[in-house]
């Protein structure tokens, strides 16, 4: 579950920058392609192809909080 957080809160960070920033993503050209293929793909096609995101999301979030779970960083002063 810990890897479905991460990747909750990076796209939760990521979505409220592009807010406050007050950026338009459809003027990103890989974006607006994406919105198009997402309209004109079929249900089981967007389903596949957001699993798919969403397993790699929280396996790579996963990973990372492993890592620095596990790490011992930063080091123990002593202790």
């Amino acid at each position: 579950m810990s890897g479905l957080f991460a990747a909750a809160a990076i796209f939760g960070v990521v979505w409220r920058s592009v807010n406050e920033l007050d950026i338009n993503v459809n003027r990103i050209g890989l974006m607006r392609s994406g919105v198009h293929w997402f309209e004109n793909a079929s249900a089981g096609a967007v389903i596949a192809v957001i699993t798919t995101v969403a397993v790699v999301l929280i396996g790579f979030g996963s990973t990372v909080m492993y890592v620095l779970k596990y790490s011992n960083y930063p080091p123990d002063q002593g202790t």
